[in-house]
């Protein structure tokens, strides 16, 4: 039983570091796709002025 207790215990702790990796890969996407759309804004605008004189 000692055995089984201790795999368990290593799989719970290895998913939990998986958890938190995807944690911090779905972090940084956010924070890229926030960047990519603030980037976007002054193009998007720009485009829409052009539009509108047309």
């Amino acid at each position: 039983m000692g055995a089984m207790e201790a795999d368990n215990k290593a799989l719970r702790e290895k998913l939990v570091r998986v958890a938190e990796h995807q944690e911090a890969v779905i972090e940084e996407r956010s924070t890229a796709a926030v960047e990519a759309y603030k980037t976007s804004l002054p193009c998007r605008k720009e485009r829409l002025e052009g539009i509108k004189r047309s």
